[in-house]
């Protein structure tokens, strides 16, 4: 151990360490760098997440009127829209009414009669 003693003592307390002098400047300047570099990406980014819901709003605006479009011609070309489907369902609901019994049809006067929100309209 004296022999490792005596090399230590030999050293001295200075540090065999030296410090460039502009390491933290170009450390700062490093990592600023990073930083802009993360910021642009992040930018980016959120400009292309814009993009995608600004066309995502768009292509469904556009359906929504094609398919409006293509609803309207069509009920205009199967008997003039909502008529021909009011006619439809009358005949079936007369067809109905028709086909129950006396009974059956004075007991669904007297609900009608009773109902709150059917005697409102």
């Amino acid at each position: 151990m004296t022999n490792n003693d005596d090399k230590l003592k030999s050293i001295g307390k200075r540090t065999p360490y030296i410090m460039p002098a502009d390491l933290f400047g170009r450390m700062q300047k490093q990592v600023m760098r990073r930083i802009d570099g993360i910021e642009k990406a992040r930018q980016a980014r959120k400009r292309r997440q814009a993009l995608v819901i600004r066309l995502s709003v768009a292509a469904t605006a556009i359906a929504a009127s094609v398919s409006l479009v293509v609803l309207l011609r069509l009920g205009n070309i199967n008997g003039s829209g909502d008529d021909g489907m009011r006619q439809a369902n009358s005949t079936a609901v007369d067809k109905a009414y028709e086909n129950l019994s006396q009974q059956e049809r004075e007991n669904l006067l007297a609900d009608y009669k009773n109902d709150i929100y059917m005697s409102l309209q």
